[in-house]
């Protein structure tokens, strides 16, 4: 752990953020939602075999990679909830 503060946004459960005014409200999460797949904050894993690798979904957006069509692999995800 860090202690590093992070800003937990996602289109399918954030409904506003506590702090700014009405209309920063509206237009501030669509900001964020726009930076979400942006390659520039992304991961790129290289997996081999024995390899895992985790992270903390309260300050992480996961979105599958579009470009693995053309390798032969099956992505398995398993998720825990607390």
């Amino acid at each position: 752990m860090t202690g590093e503060r992070v800003l937990f946004v996602n289109p399918g459960f954030t409904t506003r953020i506590v702090g700014p005014s009405p209309r920063q409200n509206d237009a501030l999460p669509e900001l964020l939602y726009a930076e979400l797949p942006d390659p520039a904050y992304t991961v790129r894993f290289r997996w081999e075999k024995g390899s895992l690798a985790f992270w903390d979904n309260h300050a992480t957006a996961h979105l599958a990679p579009g470009d693995l069509n053309h390798l032969d692999v099956t992505r398995v995800l398993y998720r825990r909830r607390y």
